[in-house]
């Protein structure tokens, strides 16, 4: 369930590491838990509350909480430890299925993105994350912030 909450994250979030525009960050309590906290600004938190609310897939990464602080927006979402931007791809050959997994598990998510008619154009390398596990997961950020001027097309 997504949790809406007026404040600073770093009430409820101790700071781990920057990881490009992600912070890594560790919930204070009950228990140690990592998370990806990215920070924004929006001038319609109401809309991407509602937007965001609705988006459950997993192909997708979880948003946990958003932080609102004037037009300032906190996403907190599961940790998925690695983009596929980091992985250093010319030392490391990738094996046909392995391509084909990451390719598959991609393009799911970007079907579920398209199913709900948000826009997904601006993905990339750092928006497809793997989590220690091996799980293949797009971050939200892909679409997110784009969402408020396609609803606002549609609606014209």
């Amino acid at each position: 369930m997504l949790r809406i909450l007026l404040g600073d994250p770093w009430d409820d979030y101790d700071y781990v590491y920057s990881l490009r525009q992600d912070m890594v960050a560790k919930r204070k309590v009950p228990y140690f838990k990592l998370v990806n906290i990215r920070q924004c600004h929006s001038s319609d938190a109401i809309e991407q509350s509602r937007l965001l609310s609705r988006i459950q897939s997993p192909n997708i990464a979880t948003v946990y909480a958003l932080y609102y602080n004037g037009n300032n927006i906190s996403i907190v979402t599961e940790y998925l430890g690695i983009h596929l931007s980091q992985l250093e791809l010319q030392k490391y050959h990738l094996e046909e299925w392995e391509m084909a997994t990451i390719i598959a598990e991609v393009l799911k998510g970007i079907a579920y993105i398209s199913s709900l008619k948000l826009s997904c154009r601006n993905i990339s390398g750092a928006n497809i994350r793997l989590s220690l596990d091996g799980e293949i997961k797009l971050g939200k950020f892909i679409f997110t912030f784009n969402v408020i001027n396609l609803t606002r097309s549609t609606q014209s």
